[in-house]
Order: structure tokens, then sequence, then C-alpha cells
């Protein structure tokens, strides 16, 4: 089967060093064990998958617990949870 997969990594495969927003193109450099964890999935999927998307996400969002929407103000009001 030919069926592409979607994977969720994250920003900490970057040191944060750099001042403009990361893009798809620059280097990885990853300076924690969960940056290097999410960096060697991803070169594995790139290995072993013929078709797939990566996604590198700073802050995940949920219903619950600490997350993006809870900790925006603006987002927060959209939801009608304030």
């Amino acid at each position: 089967m030919n069926i592409p997969l979607c994977h969720i990594s994250t920003d900490y495969v970057f040191d944060g060093t750099k001042s403009t927003p990361y893009t798809p193109f620059d280097g990885t450099n990853p300076i924690n064990t969960y940056g290097e964890s999410k960096l060697a999935g991803e070169k594995y999927i790139q290995w072993i998958m013929n078709e797939f998307y990566i996604v590198r996400t700073s802050w995940l969002y949920g219903k619950h617990g600490n997350n993006f929407a809870s900790n925006n103000p603006e987002a927060r009001e959209r939801s009608g949870r304030s």
C-alpha cells in the first residue's frame, strides 16, 4: 500500500538561535534529548516512507490542560471561554 503518513514533530529539532522564522530547508540542531529523539523519528520516516508529511509545531492544542488556546486571551474569547 502507498499510504502517506503525517508525523507531528516539534520545533525542538532547532536550537532556537535563528532570529527569523525557521523554514523546512533550515538545518537542524537539537539541544536536548527530546529534540534529538524527534529528529531521529523524522529521519527514520524519511528513510522508510515514500510519501510523508512532517509537521513541526511549537505547541499542540487541546481541550484540557496548558496549551496555546488556554493561554491566549483572543483564542479564549473566540471560543466563548473567558
